[in-house]
């Protein structure tokens, strides 16, 4: 049976089928609500997806092939209440008056009027600097910030991203700060290439009140950051309850996590990578009771007193290689 003759198909899902390349035209099935194409190899949309009057839901993260997204295609799914093309190949969004290629503009998002839910890669600065933007980042839940050159900070923009789960910074060279505190809301930070970036919070005192805001934060990942002066103080790691997960790609950034033990307690997994000259973890990773793996290579060397003996024996007994 063709795929066409399902017409009163509402959830198409075809996630995770890598080796597809190729979709067959879906106009036929004008009752579909659901269409989640995700880790697919697919370059392009599927022919007639803008004649799918009632779809509400399109997934497509982690298309990482995906490099065509036609022009008209998303202002033509009035019903469109939630687009993901977060981690997707598709990230060059035109701003509207750019020369370029005949694909999808971001306004197209902006008059998206049913549009409350949204994952995202952007390549252009210049759409954080246009005033309707800051609609659209209120409903982002992923968000990917790639080779945006003139970003210097980012707490302005975030202050409006209340519903942001997933924000991913790459090669933003320019970039000197962040303020994740504002997003309460966050789990995952990943921080890639952003050799100016100073600081990630706006700061290191926390009163009472406000310790709830990074509750949510589960993984941090940060590779080629060599600048930061401060990655967790003291002061915050207690903030930091349901943290999981530390991937740090740089000898000199672990060497400033404070040792605290308080904060670390549910870390569950480590990866350490381009930290040949580390030769000591924070001592409190050794009471962290979920802590199973530390991906890397490393050799620590602890003063021989009891207290070091003990963590080194404990953290070592938990290294893997690569």
């Amino acid at each position: 049976m063709s795929l066409s003759n399902l017409k009163n198909l509402r959830c198409l899902l075809l996630t995770y089928c890598e080796g597809l390349v190729d979709i067959p035209p879906l106009g036929q099935l004008r009752q579909l609500q659901v269409l989640k194409l995700s880790d697919t190899a697919i370059k392009r949309l599927p022919q007639r997806l803008e004649e799918l009057e009632n779809l509400k839901h399109l997934d497509l993260s982690g298309t990482r092939y995906l490099q065509i997204v036609e022009g008209g295609v998303i202002s033509r799914l009035t019903c469109l209440e939630e687009i993901d093309l977060y981690k997707s190949g598709y990230w060059y969004w035109k701003v509207e008056g750019e020369e370029g290629s005949e694909n999808a503009s971001w306004e197209e998002l902006e008059r998206s009027r049913n549009l409350n839910t949204l994952g995202v890669s952007i390549n252009n600065s210049r759409i954080l600097d246009k005033p309707n933007a800051l609609k659209i980042f209120r409903s982002s839940r992923k968000l990917v910030l790639i080779h945006c050159n003139g970003l210097t900070n980012l707490e302005y923009h975030l202050s409006y991203m209340t519903n942001l789960n997933s924000l991913t910074l790459m090669s933003c060279r320019e970039l000197e700060s962040l303020s994740v505190n504002v997003v309460p809301s966050l789990e995952v930070l990943g921080l890639m290439s952003l050799p100016r970036l100073s600081s990630i919070w706006t700061r290191d005192y926390v009163p009472q009140h406000d310790r709830d805001l990074y509750l949510s934060l589960r993984q941090i990942k940060m590779f080629n950051c060599s600048g930061l002066k401060s990655v967790i103080s003291s002061v915050l790691l207690p903030c930091l309850q349901n943290l999981e997960f530390i991937g740090i790609g740089n000898a000199q950034v672990w060497k400033r996590l404070s040792a605290k033990s308080t904060g670390l307690a549910l870390i569950g997994f480590i990866t350490l990578d381009n930290c040949l000259n580390l030769k000591k973890l924070p001592r409190g990773l050794a009471d962290a009771k979920n802590l199973s793996i530390i991906q890397g290579e490393l050799e620590l060397e602890w003063e021989d007193n009891d207290q070091d003996f003990i963590a080194k024996y404990i953290l070592q007994s938990l290294f893997e290689p690569w």
